[in-house]
């Protein structure tokens, strides 16, 4: 099955990510990244210091970035193939130690 193009509508806010870059929200994402009280510098961290990149599951211009912060992993999904980068959704994966 082929993946399809994330197209953002409604961007209504940036945030600053560095190197006179942004960081554009949907106003999905931003109730995402409230809604499970994710800190805006973890989205920023996590964007420009990932852990690890891994392709999008379903848009083909987008790639999942993944942070670990004290026990837990923030991943975020991002357009990312050129600007503007555009926040699709952020979460928590918690991290479990054996």
């Amino acid at each position: 099955m082929s993946k399809k193009i994330f197209i953002a509508n409604e961007l209504i806010k940036a945030v600053e990510i560095g190197d006179g870059r942004k960081l554009y929200l949907t106003a999905y994402s931003e109730m995402r990244i409230q809604s499970r009280e994710i800190p805006i510098d973890y989205i920023i961290k996590t964007f420009n210091h990932p852990d690890i990149i891994m392709p999008h599951v379903d848009y083909e211009n987008a790639r999942n970035y993944v942070k670990h912060f004290k026990g837990n992993k923030v991943k975020i999904g991002v357009k990312d193939q050129d600007e503007p980068f555009v926040l699709i959704t952020a979460f928590f994966q918690r991290t479990y130690f054996v």
